[in-house]
């Protein structure tokens, strides 16, 4: 399989992120973009220090695609927790003027 033009430059960059240590020259790369780059790549460069570089951003976007999952998972259980005890509130309210 040969390697697009997209991909060329994602080698590039992360070829030069390598050198240079500039987080500025790969933070626009999507995770879409660096998995397709790893799988154009195949078995060439398997130890090379760019590659391993893209490797360890994929896994990065995926620990902060986690981290704000779980943000918003965390969020709806506050938000539940806290209509429940607005609702239980209002019952216990209706049925103690009730009595």
């Amino acid at each position: 399989m040969s390697i697009d033009e997209r991909s060329k430059k994602v080698v590039a960059a992360f070829q030069r992120y390598v050198r240079e240590h500039d987080e500025s020259l790969i933070s626009t790369f999507s995770n879409e973009e660096l998995v397709r780059t790893i799988q154009q790549l195949g078995w060439r460069d398997k130890s090379a220090g760019f590659r391993l570089a893209i490797e360890n951003r994929i896994n990065q976007l995926k620990e902060d695609e986690s981290k704000r999952e779980e943000g918003k998972v965390r969020a709806w259980n506050i938000f539940t927790g806290l209509l429940v005890a607005v609702v239980a509130g209002a019952i216990l309210l209706v049925l103690s003027k009730q009595l």
